[in-house]
């Protein structure tokens, strides 16, 4: 087996965990689907789904089963290894106290207020072009 699979296997089974375990997906999909599962359900253990996830990739990239079971179980370790690590990053690395952090659909409303609803009045125009005292006509 080639020594860039078992890396790439382990990036692809966090990724696929992470997405299952903790995003919505498009549409808020993923979100619903573990709603309709429950608490008690493997998508409500980051821990449970690696392995469940870890299966399919240890089979394609394993060559025997020996392989295929030693896989399964380091991916799984691997993947739980690097959410805790970019857990413990994104923990200790705290904003400044100016600075809020938005949720994508915060961003995205914040946003539309600004270019797309009725300037306040008391906004200063913005004037898109601003001759310099270079330029004479």
């Amino acid at each position: 087996m080639k020594w860039y699979l078992s890396v790439l296997g382990a990036l692809a089974v966090w990724r696929l965990t992470h997405l299952l375990h903790a995003q919505a997906g498009p549409r808020r999909v993923l979100e619903t689907l573990r709603r309709w599962a429950g608490e008690s359900s493997s998508l409500a253990c980051f821990y449970c789904l690696s392995l469940w996830v870890s299966v399919p990739v240890a089979l394609v990239i394993g060559q025997d089963w020996l392989e295929q079971v030693l896989l399964w179980l380091a991916l799984s370790t691997t993947a739980i290894a690097l959410d805790l690590l970019l857990d413990l990053i994104s923990r200790s690395t705290a904003p400044p106290a100016h600075v809020q952090l938005l949720t994508p659909s915060q961003m995205a409303q914040a946003m539309a207020a600004r270019f797309f609803d009725e300037p306040v009045a008391d906004d200063p125009a913005e004037p898109l072009f601003t001759p310099t005292r270079a330029q004479k006509h």
